[in-house]
């Protein structure tokens, strides 16, 4: 994924990348409730750093001419292609 020019490996939303997601206080909920401080985190992820250093990463990415839209969608991909989720939602519909 691309962030302000640079690339970056795309966050694959492990079991280790979802308890950093805790720790931040952005639980896998908080995609739908909290998105813009979600995808905060998830940009932290792909650049390796704190919460503080994805939302820079944003940041520089807008100011550079970049999209909000275009990391959401790296976002829906990683969401899509998490094995997490993918079990997750098998989980609750045998619930």
């Amino acid at each position: 994924m691309i962030i302000a020019g640079k690339k970056y490996e795309t966050p694959r939303f492990s079991f280790s990348d979802m308890c950093a997601l805790e720790t931040w206080g952005l639980p896998v909920g908080s995609l739908s409730t909290r998105p813009l401080a979600f995808l905060s985190g998830f940009a932290a992820l792909a650049v390796g750093g704190t919460l503080e250093d994805g939302q820079k990463a944003i940041d520089e990415h807008l100011s550079g001419g970049g999209t909000l839209d275009e990391l959401i969608a790296e976002l829906n991909k990683a969401v899509e292609e998490s094995g997490f989720f993918k079990h997750a939602a098998a989980e609750t519909k045998s619930d």
